[in-house]
């Protein structure tokens, strides 16, 4: 008998389905169905992907949603579903609106549907009420016929007769046994026909421990604390055997399913168009306009436009209109304008889109595509008909801004963000899956951590790969079954996020195309992802925010405060020699793409003089193309002759020395020697870059045909064609990488020539990187720039300069929260605060607690009140007291009593402890550091810092360091013997410090945290970084001591034979106990030819005094006051 399933839970009902779409679909062609429904809770996210995959298959797709309904006469103490299936496009579209008003009910807490929203939109819908959650089985079931058959007739009414359906169940469950007993008759004599399904949430009865782990996960509690274990083994896609022997009485249900089927037939619109239109000028077309614009836009760039100016924007433009693209520039154009207009930075271009004639003349981009020799068709080529894709980058403090005027643009039911989903990744899954099975959490620990961290990594690939990690699931049975489970669940996606970037735009409301729900702030967000909403044809943007731009425009800001100063990124040179002499040094900290070690490295032996070099070096500085940069260097600098693969393609090759780097050079060596259109070569480059073997050929063949009509031989046809293949493994995009070394230039720039506000600004952003913003400090203090610590009275929210100083912004200090950053911001514009007593009674104390004033106290932004740091603390239940009586309007009955309390005194805090307290307030030291005192001593010693070392890395280089032991983390070996692992920081960086087991038997006792140490180590590059090894360590305090006492006096007395017989001594000891001070004593015992160094009780003061009289006791030759022997 012909079945199919009508209830069927995918992946994309979050965490209530194991199904994953592919291997649903793949499940049900294996059990012979030719038509399968999707019917997901509340949400369409799957639809297009199960569309595609049902089709590819050869199934029947069936698109569906189950929505939960607010009851109409039912009690309103549980949920109701009804399962809604689209007969035609047009039914298909009715769901859209219906799953995205669900999504944006009243109650923002729920998803769900009125029946007054229902009863409009069920044209071309059929309707299933479900067996157990359908309102009209429990009226049935309660006895209230009359309202099962009102709203009944209601649904007939609105979907049809034909289209309305009883939905029956049978999972061996005992509440489904006695609603089947309750309502059976009712069935029968209502003359709704009733039709036979499955809850399907699983492809197989043997997943059902790891469903039942999902649905844990969902619900946060563990696998036997779920109250509905049972009935889940039965929730798997059965045969259609199975189905019919579920429902021996009932065999016009089973069959119903597929007159069902039949009569559903939806085909979306895959691959077509839905661009919005830009509102143009009346009298003009798209087309006009934008030429209009164009024109405008080349008489701004180009004082003297050339013919080349006016032939390519022809044959651009050209391109576009037949594309049918000039909307689509007009829109970006106008939020650019927008932007521009409302003095928001925007990027000079991303990707492809740089090498556009038009882009760069609307002002969507600011590279200059005639000067850089970059090609239009890289972009947007007719050859290969494709959506354009212009990405826009802007400051990520201004983003929203422009993604609101859109919006309002074009209308809020037209502009959405696009959903992503946050998957179960190897680890989540892992950890997941043990708490819901109760899996021992040592042993989850322990396996998690050998999963390597990396990227897609799956947990069949983490086995296979890590030995031990094997031979711990081979020990523990419970670990087998959790490694069986978590496998299972991997890769399911748990929870909806938003796209970074995308934006979607459409001709019409989104609702139509697309089923939505409530978003992040005002903007609706898509249920279908990005790949989907490309193939249904919807226009989609990628609005970036980028971090660097906003850099770009604080440090403007800055120099603009500071030194009066107005300038623009259109003001900032690309070939600044103090900027390329500092990129030679490898001086790129908070230089966007040269900042990393590796980069540094590929610039000091560059010593880059000209914009080009940084172009290619962004180009070549990644997997594949790196092997090319030691030629490029060479070749530069004179080490290495310059070649060419052939003399003819040295106007193409000359920029980059006869390296071949860009994609483009490919696309012109194509059309110099093939004569191939640029168009064409785009084509061949992307065939070469696919490795498709029959294409390989034909463009192979192509190539040489095209070179021999050129006069090329085919020997020389075929070297260049052999080359190009092998080059487009790695070819870059030169347009993206001439974009984006502009930023790289531009940050250069404003490092090399205002360096306290480029500082000042990177701190900024970095406030709570605390790794990142203690380098930041360090460099600012290598370079002689002070860094002031917050102030109350000086300090903004963030940093700024101070008299050519860094000042750090009171928003940094921890427990400070903005409404307190705020508060005192403001109070201060009236007045400096003069006294902790006066902070605490102008700012009140729900703004100001005690914890908030300690932090304040303890990051050194009251420093300038005069007090050291304990008296403040000491003083500060009595400031908030009086701040409190200030602030309630008492006034006392003496007016004495008015007037500020006075300071408590207090005993000075530590050096070590005041920067302790900073640090934690902080996340920094910004007053000094705690390896201060001790850095002449360490450099005597030739002690390196953490920075300068790993910048000089070698293989089993020995190096000498200190630091703060800020972590520590130990491990036992295979062997049983104990090792550690140290995160050691000095005031330049940090490092990872391996200490074996050999060492760590010798130093464990000084292996502490927060412990000073100094270390000799070996570098070993390990797991793709550069670690320390530990060989010997001493604490800082041990040296610090040793040296103090080296340079303290000691009092040498020897005691003669004679004078022991004599009873001296007693004498001597009266006089030393009578002398206390600071100066330790030695004892030598002549007759003995013993040396004793007393207790430090026994120190004395070195008075005249005293020398006298034991000069007199003992004689004068055995008395000596000296430093101690080295």
């Amino acid at each position: 008998m012909a079945y199919v399933h009508l209830h069927v839970h995918s992946e994309y009902s979050l965490l209530q389905s194991t199904a994953a779409i592919p291997a649903l679909v793949r499940n049900a062609a294996e059990k012979g169905f030719t038509a399968l429904a999707l019917t997901d809770k509340n949400a369409m996210y799957g639809t297009v992907q199960f569309y595609e995959q049902c089709l590819a298959s050869g199934i029947k797709p069936i698109l569906g949603v189950e929505l939960t309904v607010v009851p109409a006469y039912a009690e309103k103490d549980r949920e109701y579903t009804l399962i809604l299936l689209a007969k035609s496009y047009k039914g298909y579209k009715n769901l859209l609106a219906l799953t995205t008003a669900a999504n944006f009910h009243d109650d923002d807490k729920k998803i769900e549907i009125t029946y007054e929203e229902l009863y409009p939109k069920l044209e071309e819908v059929i309707v299933l009420t479900p067996f157990m959650t359908g309102e009209i089985q429990q009226l049935a079931e309660d006895g209230d016929e009359e309202n099962a058959e009102k709203l009944t007739g209601l649904l007939q009414k609105y979907a049809g007769s034909e289209n309305v359906f009883i939905e029956i169940q049978n999972h061996w469950q005992k509440k489904e046994r006695e609603r089947m007993l309750a309502i059976h008759k009712w069935i029968l004599s209502s003359g709704v026909p009733p039709v036979a399904t499955n809850r399907v949430e699983m492809l197989e009865k043997n997943q059902t421990e790891a469903f039942q782990t999902l649905k844990a996960i969902r619900k946060g509690t563990s696998l036997h604390e779920l109250s509905d274990a049972p009935e889940d083994s039965e929730t798997y896609l059965k045969t259609a055997d199975e189905m019919a022997s579920l429902f021996p009485s009932w065999p016009q249900a089973v069959a119903e399913t597929a007159a069902i089927a039949k009569e559903c037939s939806v085909e979306l619109p895959l691959g077509t168009k839905v661009l919005p239109s830009y509102p143009v000028p009346s009298s003009q077309t798209a087309e006009e306009y934008l030429r209009a614009c164009c024109i405008k836009g080349v008489h701004q760039k180009y004082a003297d436009p050339g013919a080349d100016v006016w032939e390519r924007l022809d044959h651009e433009l050209s391109i576009i209109s037949d594309m049918d693209y000039d909307d689509y520039f007009l829109i970006v154009h106008d939020f650019m304008r927008y932007a521009h207009n409302n003095r928001i930075l925007t990027g000079p271009g991303r990707g492809s889109a740089a090498g556009s004639l038009v882009a760069f003349v609307l002002d969507i981009t600011q590279v200059d595509p005639l000067k850089y020799d970059l090609l239009f068709e890289r972009f947007l080529n007719p050859e290969r008909v494709s959506m354009p894709d212009i990405d826009i980058d802007f400051s990520d403090r201004s983003r929203e801004s422009v993604i609101n005027y859109v919006a309002e643009k074009y209308g809020r039911d037209r502009v959405a963000q696009i959903v992503t989903f946050g998957t179960l990744a190897a680890k989540a899954a892992l950890r997941d899956a043990a708490r819901a099975l109760g899996t021992d959490p040592r042993l989850t620990d322990e396996a998690a951590k050998q999963i390597p961290s990396r990227a897609n990594i799956r947990l069949r690939d983490a086995v296979k790969e890590v030995p031990a990690l094997q031979r711990q699931i081979s020990q523990y049975s419970e670990l087998q079954t959790l490694f069986r489970v978590a496998e299972e669940i991997e890769g399911l996606p748990r929870h909806t996020s938003v796209h970074a970037a995308g934006i979607v735009i459409s001709e019409h409301p989104l609702s139509e195309t697309v089923p939505l729900e409530k978003g992040h702030g005002e903007l609706a967000l898509t249920q279908y992802p990005m790949g989907d909403l490309e193939k249904l044809g919807l226009l989609k943007m990628d609005f970036l925010g980028l971090r660097n731009l906003s850099l770009i425009e604080r440090i403007i800001e800055l120099i603009s405060e500071d030194r009066g100063e107005s300038l623009s990124t259109a003001d900032i040179p690309l070939d600044n020699s103090a900027m390329f002499h500092m990129f030679g040094r490898g001086d790129t900290n908070g230089i966007f793409q040269l900042e990393s070690q590796g980069m540094k490295s590929v610039l000091k032996r560059l010593k880059p003089s000209s914009f080009e070099d940084i172009v290619a070096v962004n180009a070549l500085y990644r997997p594949g193309p790196m092997e090319q940069i030691p030629v490029f260097i060479n070749r530069k600098n004179g080490a290495e002759s310059v070649s060419y693969p052939h003399p003819d393609l040295e106007p193409i090759l000359k920029r980059t020395y006869g390296v071949m780097i860009y994609q483009e050079q490919i696309m012109q060596i194509a059309s110099l020697m093939a004569g191939f259109s640029l168009a064409e070569a785009d084509v061949l480059r992307r065939a070469v870059s696919k490795k498709k073997h029959d294409e390989l050929e034909r463009v192979r063949y192509n190539f040489i045909r095209g070179a021999l009509s050129n006069g090329y031989s085919e020997d020389e046809a075929a070297k260049v064609y052999d080359l190009i293949e092998r080059f487009a493994d790695y070819g870059f995009n030169r347009s993206h990488a001439v974009a984006y070394s502009m930023i790289s230039c531009q940050l250069g720039y404003l490092k090399a020539v205002y360096t306290v506000e480029f500082l000042t600004a990177l701190m900024e952003q970095t406030m709570h990187h605390e790794e990142k913003l203690s380098d930041y400090i360090y460099e600012a203090k290598s370079r002689g720039i002070a860094v002031k610590p917050p102030s109350v009275n000086t300090s903004g929210a963030g940093f700024h300069v101070e008299n050519g100083a860094v000042r750090v912004g009171l928003s940094v200090i921890k427990h400070l929260g903005a409404q307190t950053v705020r508060a005192v911001l403001r109070a201060r514009k009236e007045e400096e605060f003069s006294s902790l007593f006066d902070l605490c009674a102008r700012i009140p104390k729900r703004l100001l607690p005690k914890r908030s004033a300690e932090a304040l106290i303890f990051a050194g932004a009251l420093d300038e009140f005069g007090q050291d740091r304990s008296v403040l603390l000491a003083s500060l239940d009595d400031a908030l007291e009086y701040g409190e009586r200030m602030n309630d309007g008492e006034t006392s009955l003496f007016a004495v009593e008015d007037h500020q309390p006075s300071y408590t005194d207090a005993e000075e805090i530590p050096f070590i402890d005041r920067l302790t307290y900073e640090k934690e307030t902080l996340g920094f030291y910004v007053s000094g550091h705690p390896l201060e005192e001790a850095s002449a001593l360490l450099a005597s010693y030739k002690r390196e810092t953490l920075n300068a070392i790993m910048s000089r890395p070698a293989e089993g280089k020995t190096v000498r360091a200190a630091g703060i032991i800020e972590d520590i983390r130990t491990i036992r070996t295979k062997k049983n013997q104990q090792m550690a692992f140290l995160h050691l920081v000095d005031e330049s960086g940090d490092a990872e410090v391996t200490v074996f087991p050999r060492a760590y038997e010798q130093y464990s006792l000084k292996l502490k945290k927060g412990e000073r140490l100094f270390i000799e180590a070996a570098m070993q590059h390990h797991d793709e970084a550069w670690k320390l090894v530990l060989h010997k360590a001493v604490a800082i305090d041990e040296l610090l001591q040793k040296e103090k006492e080296k340079q303290q006096p000691v009092l040498y007395l020897n005691i003669t034979a004679y004078c022991e017989k004599k009873g001296t001594l007693h004498e001597v000891k009266t006089w030393l106990q009578d002398t206390p001070g600071e100066i330790p004593v030695v004892l030598h015992y002549e007759s003995a030819g013993k040396t004793v160094k007393l207790s430090e009780m026994w120190n004395i003061k070195a008075e005249e005094r005293l020398l006298a009289k034991l000069e007199a006791l003992l004689g004068k030759k055995n008395v000596f006051l000296r430093d101690a022997r080295v």
